[in-house]
C-alpha cells in the first residue's frame, strides 16, 4: 500500500454495525462461554476446584467477610481489604451474598466475563482492521488457554482482560464521535480498571491526554473541551475519591492503589530479585514481608515508605543492575512460556484435556503465546498506520507497568486480547 492509502486507512471510520455483527457476537459469546464451561466441568476433579488457594484464597476470605456483613447490613470492611486491588473482592463479596458463598458460581461468572471479553475483542478487531480480522481475534481469544485458566479462577486477571478491551473501545468511541458525554464513561471505566489492576493507571492517564488532544484537533470549542475534561474527572472521581478516603480511614494512606504496592515494587527491584520473585508462601515470604517490623517499623504508611525507599536506594546506588533487572523482566514478559507465580498453569493440565491441547511447552517454546506474539508483531509492522495512537499507548504502557514490578503469566494474560 502507498502512503496515501495508509493515511486513508488510519482515518477511515468503521462501518455501522448491522445484524451480521450481532449474530457474529452471539456466536463468539456461545463459543467462548461453551469452552470455558467445558473447562470447568473438565477441571471439577481437581482437588483444589472448590477450595481457593494462595491469592484466590485471600480474595475468597475477604469476599466472605463482606458477604456476611452485607447480610447483616454491616458496612465494615476486612482489615486487609486494601492490601490488594479492591474491585474484585468487592464484586466477589456481592456475588457471595447472592449465592450463599458458592465458589462454583464465582467460577461461572468469571467464565461469563471472559466470554464478554472475547466479544469485545471481536469489536476491537472489527473497528481497527475489519470484520474478518475481528472474527479471527474473537475466536483466538475464545480459545486462548491462559485467559480461560485465569478467568475461571478466583482472581482479578479476568476482569483486567475485560477492562483492557473495554477501556480501549471507550477511548476510540469517544475520539471517533467527539463525544463529550462519553468522556464520563471513559473516566468511570478508567477508575474501575485501576481498582481491578493498578497497572492500568499509566495507560489511562496517557489515554486521557491523547483523547483531549484528539478533541482539540477535531475543533471542539472551549466550552465543550471543558465539559469533556470535567466529565473525565467526574467519572473517575466519583469512585476514586470514596475509595481513597476509605483507604485513608483504614490504613492511613489516601490512595486508590493497594498498600502492597511498595512491597511488590521491592520484590521485583532489588539486588536479590531472583530470590524475592521466587519466594512462595511460607517462611521465605514472611522473611521479606517482615523486613520493616524487624527494624521497628510497624505502621502501614511507614512500611510502604520503607519498601519504596529500598527501591529508590537500589536504583541510585546500582543503576546498571537496576536497569539490567528491567531488561531481564522485559525478556520474561516476551517469553513464550507461561511463567508461574503462585500457581502454575502447566500443573493443571493433569486434570484438563482442554488445557493439554491449548497450552503446552516444548523446550524453550511455549504455545499459544509463542505464536500470538509474532503474529501481533507482524500485524504492527504490516499495518502500523491503521492502528490509532491510543492502542499503541496500551501496547507500550500496560506491559511496561507490569515489567516495572515483576512478571508472571497471571499479569501478562490480560494483554492477550489486545
Amino acid at each position: 500500500m502507498n502512503a496515501s492509502n495508509h493515511t486513508h486507512d488510519a482515518d477511515a471510520r468503521p462501518r455501522p454495525a448491522d445484524a451480521s455483527d450481532l449474530w457474529i457476537s452471539l456466536g463468539i459469546l456461545v463459543l467462548a462461554l461453551g469452552v470455558r464451561l467445558a473447562y470447568l466441568y473438565d477441571l471439577s476433579d481437581c482437588p483444589s476446584f472448590g477450595i481457593p488457594i494462595v491469592d484466590a484464597e485471600t480474595y475468597d476470605q475477604r469476599a466472605r467477610f463482606l458477604a456476611e456483613n452485607l447480610r447483616r447490613f454491616d458496612l465494615r470492611l476486612p482489615r486487609d481489604f486494601f492490601y490488594q486491588p479492591c474491585l474484585y473482592p468487592a464484586l466477589l463479596g456481592g456475588l457471595y451474598a447472592l449465592t450463599g458463598g458458592s465458589v462454583l458460581a464465582a467460577r461461572i461468572v468469571g467464565a461469563l466475563i471472559g466470554a464478554c471479553t472475547c466479544v469485545l475483542t471481536y469489536w476491537l478487531g472489527r473497528r481497527l482492521f475489519g470484520r474478518p480480522a475481528g472474527i479471527a481475534a474473537g475466536v483466538i481469544a475464545a480459545l486462548y488457554a491462559p485467559l480461560i485458566y485465569f478467568e475461571t479462577d478466583l482472581l482479578a486477571a479476568g476482569w483486567a482482560g475485560f477492562f483492557s478491551v473495554a477501556l480501549l473501545l471507550l477511548f476510540l468511541r469517544a475520539r471517533e464521535r467527539q463525544s463529550v458525554g462519553l468522556c464520563f464513561f471513559v473516566g468511570l471505566g478508567g477508575i474501575l480498571a485501576v481498582l481491578a489492576r493498578p497497572t492500568f493507571l499509566p495507560f489511562f492517564l496517557a489515554g486521557c491526554a491523547w483523547l483531549v488532544v484528539c478533541l482539540v484537533r477535531a475543533g471542539l470549542d472551549r466550552g465543550n473541551l471543558l465539559r469533556a475534561g470535567a466529565n473525565l474527572l467526574i467519572g473517575f472521581g466519583m469512585v476514586a475519591l470514596p475509595t481513597a478516603w476509605l483507604t485513608y480511614r483504614q490504613v492511613g494512606i489516601f490512595s486508590i492503589t493497594p498498600y502492597s504496592g511498595g512491597l511488590n515494587l521491592y520484590i521485583g527491584n532489588n539486588p536479590d530479585m531472583c530470590q524475592t520473585i521466587n519466594a512462595r508462601p511460607g517462611w521465605r515470604w514472611q522473611r521479606i514481608t517482615g523486613m520493616p517490623d524487624r527494624e521497628g517499623i510497624h505502621d502501614i504508611p511507614s512500611q510502604q515508605r520503607y519498601f519504596l525507599g529500598k527501591v529508590r536506594d537500589y536504583a541510585r546506588s546500582q543503576p546498571g543492575a537496576f536497569l539490567g533487572g528491567i531488561v531481564s523482566k522485559a525478556g520474561r514478559f516476551l517469553c513464550s512460556r507461561e511463567l508461574p507465580r503462585n500457581t502454575d498453569i502447566y500443573l493443571f493440565r493433569k486434570w484438563s484435556w482442554l488445557l493439554r491441547g491449548l497450552v503446552w511447552k516444548l523446550g524453550g517454546f511455549g504455545f499459544p503465546f509463542g505464536v500470538l506474539l509474532p503474529l501481533a508483531v507482524a500485524g504492527i509492522v504490516l499495518h502500523a498506520r491503521r492502528i490509532p495512537l491510543g492502542v499503541y499507548l496500551y501496547v507500550i504502557l500496560y506491559p511496561l507497568s507490569v515489567v516495572l514490578v515483576f512478571v508472571s503469566a497471571r499479569y501478562r494474560a490480560p494483554t492477550a486480547p489486545v
